[in-house]
C-alpha cells in the first residue's frame, strides 16, 4: 500500500513539472521606448534671423537711401551749393499697376529766379529687382524758352491715373508749342526719347497719345510752318498774323476738340495720387 501512494506522488510530481505548474511569472515588457515616442519633444528655441534673411528694404528706405547717396548730384547741378535752398513736393503711388509703388519727385529751385519763376526738375523713380532706377525726368529753366514737367492726372474718361509729360518750347512771340504726351506705362518704348527744346527729358514708357497746340507767325522765320498748315487743313485759327493749330496724335483736329481732351485729364481727388510737401533729406510723403 505505501509503494502505491509513493508511486502516486511521484506521478504526480512529474506531472506539475511537465505542465509548468510552480514556474514564475515572466517580467513585465519595458515599456520606456514606448514612452520615448508619445511623450512630447520641446521645442528648441529658433535660430536668430541672419542678416542676409532680414526683410526686404522697403521702397521709401530704397528710394530716400538713391537720392540722398548720389541721386540728387545728377538731378540737381546745384546741389552741394551751401547757399542754394529747395522745395520738394512727391507722390508714392503704384502708377503702372505692378505692385510696387513709383516716386514722383518735383525740386524747385528757390534761390535762382528766372524770368518765368524758379527752376525746377520732376523725376519718377522706380524699383526693379531691388534697385532704383530713372524712370522719367523733366526740367524747368525758368527761362523764356520754355520747359517740361510731369505730372500725374486723372483721366476721366477711361476712369484711371495717367502719367503725363507736358512740354512747352517758346520762341518769342513768333512760335511757340504746348505738348502733352501720355503714355502705355504696362510697356518701355523700344526706344529711347527725348524731349524739351534742350533733350534733356525722357520718359522709359511707350507714348500712348499725344496732344499738341502751336502757333506760328505768318511772316519771318516761321512763315512757312505756317503757310504748310494753311494747304493741309481748315482745322486753324488765323488772328492778327498768328496761326494756331491743334493736333491730337499727329492728327490736325478743332479748337473746341482739343479744349475737351484737355478737360479729359484733371488733377487727382485721390490723395494717395497727391503731390505732398516733402524734404530732400525725407524725400518720400509719409503714409
Amino acid at each position: 500500500m505505501k509503494k502505491r501512494c509513493a508511486l502516486l506522488v511521484s506521478v504526480l510530481l512529474l506531472f506539475s513539472v511537465l505542465c509548468g505548474c510552480g514556474k514564475e511569472p515572466p517580467a513585465a515588457a519595458d515599456t520606456s521606448a514606448d514612452r520615448a515616442v508619445t511623450e512630447p519633444v520641446p521645442l528648441t528655441e529658433p535660430a536668430a534671423e541672419t542678416e542676409t534673411e532680414s526683410a526686404a528694404p522697403s521702397e521709401r528706405q530704397l528710394y530716400t537711401d538713391y537720392l540722398t547717396g548720389g541721386g540728387y548730384d545728377e538731378l540737381l547741378y546745384d546741389y552741394d551749393d551751401p547757399e542754394a535752398t529747395f522745395r520738394a513736393e512727391s507722390c508714392l503711388a503704384d502708377i503702372n499697376d505692378d505692385g510696387t509703388k513709383e516716386l514722383l519727385l518735383h525740386i524747385t529751385n528757390t534761390t535762382s529766379l528766372g524770368l518765368r519763376g524758379y527752376p525746377a526738375v520732376t523725376c519718377l523713380l522706380g524699383v526693379q529687382n531691388g534697385e532704383v532706377e530713372m524712370l522719367g525726368v523733366a526740367f524747368y529753366g525758368a527761362g523764356s524758352g520754355g520747359g517740361d514737367y510731369l505730372f500725374i492726372r486723372y483721366d476721366t474718361v477711361e476712369k484711371k491715373h495717367v502719367l503725363e509729360y507736358e512740354e512747352f518750347a517758346r520762341d518769342g512771340m513768333f512760335s511757340n508749342t504746348m505738348a502733352h504726351y501720355y503714355f502705355d506705362v504696362r510697356e518701355r518704348d523700344t526706344e529711347g526719347k527725348r524731349y524739351g527744346t534742350a533733350g534733356e527729358g525722357n520718359v522709359v514708357y511707350k507714348t500712348a497719345h499725344t496732344l499738341r497746340s502751336s502757333f506760328y507767325a505768318t511772316e519771318g522765320a516761321y512763315a512757312s510752318e505756317a503757310e504748310k498748315i494753311m494747304r493741309e487743313t481748315t482745322l486753324y485759327r488765323e488772328e492778327d498774323g498768328i496761326v494756331t493749330v491743334y493736333l491730337y496724335d499727329g492728327a490736325y483736329i478743332s479748337e473746341a476738340e482739343y479744349d475737351a481732351m484737355r478737360d479729359r485729364f484733371v488733377e487727382p481727388t485721390d490723395p494717395a495720387y497727391q503731390m505732398k510737401p516733402v524734404t530732400l533729406q525725407n524725400p518720400v510723403p509719409a503714409d
